[in-house]
């Protein structure tokens, strides 16, 4: 074998290898962090902030950044809150740092699909 099949054998293994990396990567990225219904309807009277955010997976915010949903007037309240195509939990602690009280409520999302 010469030296420039070898060369050429070697580069297109190299080559091979980067495109079966590259498509691994690409299927098995992370997603963006949403919120699931049933997660947020396992939070409880009584659980601590960290216990809440861990039930819940993300920190509390709107999932995804750019949902485009209707709010209902005068409800933005609690301590910490969740919104997403899910639905909008809204969490109260008390003194002790402990839920207190939930409010779970349906989302009227305007646009899940986020394609344009």
């Amino acid at each position: 074998m010469t030296s420039a099949r070898r060369k050429w054998i070697a580069r297109s293994a190299v080559a091979t290898l980067a495109v079966v990396l590259i498509a691994i990567g690409l299927r098995f990225r992370p997603l963006e962090p949403s919120v699931q219904r049933s997660r947020l309807e396992a939070v409880t009277v009584g659980m601590t902030q960290s216990q809440v955010w861990e039930t819940v997976g993300v920190p509390p915010g709107v999932y995804p950044e750019d949902l485009a949903y209707f709010d209902r007037v005068g409800i933005r309240c609690g301590h910490d809150r969740w919104t997403g195509a899910a639905g909008s939990l809204h969490v109260f602690y008390d003194a002790d740092g402990r839920v207190s009280a939930t409010n779970l409520y349906e989302t009227h999302a305007i646009r899940e699909d986020r394609s344009r």
